[in-house]
């Protein structure tokens, strides 16, 4: 016993000694930190572990669904084939007809080229052309307005060139030409043309008292120049990728020397990438001899066309081994009328037509090599595709010595 007692001991404002106070307060803010890095973890933990469960349940029901799918798929398929193996043994020959016509359309149906002729008018409306009638993308219909800003107001199918308009006129020949190129395919009605699903561009060329051959072939031309350097400045958006046009009306026996216009402006659309199928003359004369316009000018972008019966020899109609490319039927071939209604056509009319629906057909089949040539060179690779054209030609029937390709 020391004889002191301790009756108060205050430690309230006491002080670590000066030496441990620094290693003391680094203890105390460890221990914080533990504390909060231990709340954050927690708190980490609790919010990604679940979001984790719930995206690897997403994936997993996403993966048995498209492995679903693709087994629903494949049996789907496999019940196809086993009808289609009993559909050919009953009627093979209506079944190959029947898978080609489903592969045209697969093929063909997705195509961005334009075919654009150049006529009397046109019945727009036409139950079996009015779904292959070219749209502009960039004109708003009936504004008065020049939307996409080409020149041209609500020029939403094509143009007028009579009257500087973009109404077109309903006419009896342009109805037929677009029906032989175009008219719409495997739709249960009327008449097929060669090109199913080409879209067209409508040019109508109505008669005014103020407008010569030459100015109709300037502003009609002049038209399609213009809607294609569009497409090709806007890379599709606005505008027309016209590649080949149709002109199945000329001037008989005219010398193209004195129309020197006309093929300015075949190798203006050339330069573009744009072949121009011309009509000759429906009288039986050599037009190497006698002249045509536009079919015996001399632009390597022109094809012209004559007329050839159901045999394949020559109608009444022009030939020539200099000018005349090669001949196309154009007898009685089925067709669009006015009126929503169908008759036949004949003549060379009727002929070019199927040529230009042809060269739009190879641009729609044609390898993608061949594509970005003539996205690069243009004028070239239309050239080559008039080189394949009248190299796949059948020969005989007694127009060999009657035209360019035999």
């Amino acid at each position: 016993n020391t004889g002191i007692a301790v009756t108060q001991v205050n430690i309230e404002n006491a002080q670590a000694p000066a030496e441990v106070q620094d290693a003391f307060d680094d203890v105390i803010r460890a221990k914080e930190d533990e504390v909060r890095a231990r709340n954050q973890a927690e708190a980490y933990a609790n919010g990604v572990i679940p979001e984790a469960r719930g995206r690897a349940q997403r994936m997993l029901e996403e993966a048995n669904g498209y492995r679903d799918e693709v087994v629903a798929r494949a049996e789907g398929e496999a019940r196809r084939f086993d009808l289609l193996l009993e559909q050919y043994v009953v009627a093979p020959e209506v079944l190959r007809e029947r898978m080609y016509i489903e592969a045209m359309q697969n093929v063909l149906s997705n195509t961005s080229k334009v075919i654009a002729i150049i006529d009397s008018g046109f019945q727009l409306d036409h139950p079996d052309l009015k779904q292959n009638l070219w749209t502009n993308p960039g004109e708003i219909p009936g504004n008065g307005q020049d939307d996409d800003k080409n020149g041209y107001i609500d020029d939403v199918h094509g143009w007028n060139t009579g009257y500087n308009i973009g109404d077109i006129p309903t006419e009896d020949h342009g109805t037929r030409v677009f029906g032989v190129a175009a008219a719409r395919g495997n739709n249960g009605i009327g008449v097929t043309g060669v090109a199913w699903y080409a879209k067209v561009l409508v040019v109508a060329k109505t008669k005014t008292a103020n407008l010569t051959a030459t100015s109709y072939a300037i502003k009609s031309y002049g038209y399609v120049i213009d809607v294609r350097k569009q497409a090709d400045k806007t890379n599709g958006i606005k505008g027309a990728p016209v590649v080949v046009t149709n002109s199945s009306y000329g001037i008989d026996e005219a010398d193209c020397a004195l129309y020197p216009i006309w093929e300015e402006l075949y190798d203006e659309m050339g330069a573009l990438g744009i072949l121009s199928v011309v009509a000759t003359t429906n009288k039986l004369v050599n037009v190497d001899v006698v002249g045509d316009v536009p079919s015996a000018c001399e632009s390597p972008y022109v094809i012209s066309v004559t007329n050839l019966g159901p045999t394949g020899a020559l109608a009444s109609a022009g030939y020539g081994t200099k000018h005349i490319d090669l001949g196309a039927p154009g007898e009685g071939i089925g067709t669009t009328l006015p009126g929503g209604t169908y008759g036949t056509m004949s003549g060379t009319s009727g002929a070019a037509p199927q040529v230009a629906a042809a060269i739009a057909l190879m641009h729609q089949v044609a390898p993608q090599c061949f594509k970005d040539y003539y996205a690069a060179q243009p004028a070239a690779a239309a050239l080559y595709l008039k080189k394949v054209l009248l190299a796949s030609v059948t020969t005989g029937n007694g127009i060999s010595s009657l035209n360019v390709s035999g």
